[in-house]
This record gives structure tokens, sequence and C-alpha cells, in this order.
């Protein structure tokens, strides 16, 4: 199938003249034609990839409509795959002499998932296409844009497991490789990490409902993607209400305001409800001599010390992993303790007044 795709797609026309074939329609409904189709459809993943070999593989049928350029559109609703929606643009062009819009044809709706998509042709100069022509050409939108939305829905499923289903957002695995990268490339002393989850969350659950409460989240959710630099940044959702950012220095004093409070708009009954949401945090800056690892744990600490103290914002300090190996050196010698006698375990005993028994 390689070596057919790599030899044919770029001379089928010979093989269609060597054949006989030079009608339009012909062309286009030929076993050669279809073989390449389907080559493209085994071998081709990339859309890039997808959209060279199309080209190639279109060229001969459009000289013969005079066709000088495709342009296919795909308006995605936003999904877990793009919380914001997006708009795809994809454009073959065979002349520059490109023949005015009121010549185009225009081929809409074609659906799929969550794509709408639209296909525009335009001919050379001022022809003017015949009916016959327009068929073949709408014949020829509908193969381009099942084969790249082919190529997105296979992308799409390779992005399966770096998301969060529930939010949209990165999930643990796309966060650590993402840092990896950074990492590899001798940057995360240009970053900060913030470990935070959301103060009270389980009041919203019980005031406004579960479902309403789905609802805030997904939409925190979609603020914080919204204020990330997509391609430099990125946040993540380990579970439940908490989220890990990782994001460029120069960001962090903008994000921490941001991120003061979030007012998340519920309708209700009727009536619009603004629901103010406001995070702990804690807060790493990255250095030259930081790996992955070590911004994880300094960051988890730093929360830590936020929760014990009450505070909102707690930055990582030398003095809180001294604090923290002391303390797991201590519980770590409890045990051998125990087994020497050093140290003896008392049970206090005390009666629940509600079941009139002792307990230890």
């Amino acid at each position: 199938v390689s070596a057919f795709l790599l030899t044919r797609s770029s001379d089928l026309s010979l093989v269609l003249v060597g054949r006989g074939i030079t009608n339009h329609e012909s062309m286009i409904c030929s076993e050669e034609f279809l073989k390449i189709i389907e080559a493209i459809d085994l071998q081709k993943e990339e859309i890039g990839d997808v959209y060279q070999e199309l080209k190639k593989c279109f060229a001969p049928i459009a000289k013969q409509l005079h066709l000088a350029r495709s342009m296919v559109t795909n308006n995605v609703a936003p999904n877990v795959f793009a919380p914001t929606g997006e708009v795809r643009s994809f454009a073959l062009v065979y002349d520059e002499n490109s023949g005015p819009d009121e010549h185009a044809i225009t081929a809409e709706h074609y659906i799929v998932l969550d794509a709408n998509g639209t296909a525009r042709m335009w001919p050379v100069g001022d022809h003017v296409w015949t009916p016959a022509e327009e068929r073949t050409i709408r014949v020829m939108s509908k193969f381009i844009f099942m084969m790249v939305s082919r190529s997105v829905l296979i992308k799409k499923m390779g992005m399966l497991s770096f998301i969060d289903l529930f939010t949209g957002l990165a999930n643990m695995k796309a966060l650590h490789l993402f840092i990896e990268q950074i990492e590899a490339q001798g940057r995360l002393q240009e970053y900060a990490m913030c470990f935070f989850n959301l103060k009270n969350f389980k009041y919203y659950n019980q005031r406004y409902g579960s479902n309403q409460g789905d609802y805030l989240l997904k939409q925190y959710s979609l603020e914080l993607y919204r204020f990330m630099k997509q391609e430099e940044e990125i946040v993540a959702r380990p579970g439940g209400d908490n989220f890990m950012v990782y994001l460029k220095k120069e960001q962090l004093a903008d994000f921490l305001e941001f991120t003061r409070q979030i007012t998340i708009l519920l309708q209700m009954d009727g009536k619009t409800i603004p629901v103010p949401i406001s995070g702990r945090f804690g807060v790493y800056l990255g250095t030259e001599h930081d790996t992955k690892d070590s911004m994880f744990r300094n960051v988890s600490i730093a929360l830590s010390r936020a929760k014990e103290e009450k505070k909102d914002l707690e930055y990582f300090t030398g003095e809180m992993l001294k604090r923290m190996m002391e303390g797991q050196k201590i519980a770590a010698s409890f045990p051998l303790a125990m087994y020497r006698g050093e140290i003896f375990p008392y049970y206090h005993a005390f009666k629940l007044r509600s079941e009139e028994r002792f307990s230890r």
C-alpha cells in the first residue's frame, strides 16, 4: 500500500490518460483513484500529510475542472478536546488565478461528531462550472471533508489518555509529560508551579445540588484554561476540586490575582446567582537546580503548609522541607522505639454517652 501511494498519487493523471480516462466524472469513480484514496486512508494520519496526498491525488481532476483552489473549514463546538471550541481551515491551491467569489461553489452542513464543516471551491479565472462539473466538485468536497475529519478523529483518540474527561483540562499524565519537555530544554527556572484546591466547595454541592456543583467546577476549569498561554503553560486537574498550574514566572502575579476570586453565574429557578469561588494555594518557584520531581514535591509541601496554617497562599521555603524531613525521621523512629520498649502506648477509656458503652 505504501509503495502504491508513493508511486501513484503523483502520476495519477498519466495512469488515467493511459487507460483512456479523461472525463472528470470517470476519473473520480475510477479504480485507480479509489485505490489511492484507500491508500491515503490506511497510511496517513497527520492532517498535513493527508492534505499533501489529497492535493496530488486530485490534481488531474482539478485540471479537468479548471479548479483553482479549495477551502474546507471545520467549526468545532466546545468539548473536552477543545474547551473553548475552535475553527480549523485547510486549503488546496492549484492555480493562483482564482476566480471571483460569485463563481465559487459552497457545500455546507457536513457534520462529523462535534464539527460542522463547510467546503468552498473557486474556479480558475472567469470559468463558470457546468452542472456536471458542480456535481464532481461536490463529490470532491465530501472526499476532502471525510478524510480530514478522520485525521481529526484519530488525533482526538490519541489525546484521550492526556485529558481529564470531566473538565476538559489536562490530566496528570499530560502535566508530567509537559514538565519533562521543559526539563529536557533546561528551562525549569523559567516556571512557577501552583497546587491548589477550592475552599468550601462541598458547601456549594450541598446548597445548590450535585449537578449545579458539577457545572461550577467545569466553568471554573474553563476560566483557568482561558487564562493560560496554551503553547507555553498548562493547567491540570488531579481530581476532585484540586488543580495544578505550571506557568511562566512573569504570569504568576496576574494569575494569583485572577484566581483570588472567580465568580461563576448559576441559573436556578429563573434567577441568576453569582457564586464566588476562591482557593487555597501552594506555590513553588523553579530554579536551575530543580528536577520535575523536586518541583512536584516542593509545591505539595507548600500546599500542605497552607492547609496547616489555614492560609490562602503559601510559598515554598527551605525551612518547610527541613521540617517535613524531621517529621518523617521522627515518625520512622516510632516502630523501633516501641519494639525496644523506649516508649509505651497508653489508651484512655472514655464513654460514648449516646450508646452508653465504653470505647478505647
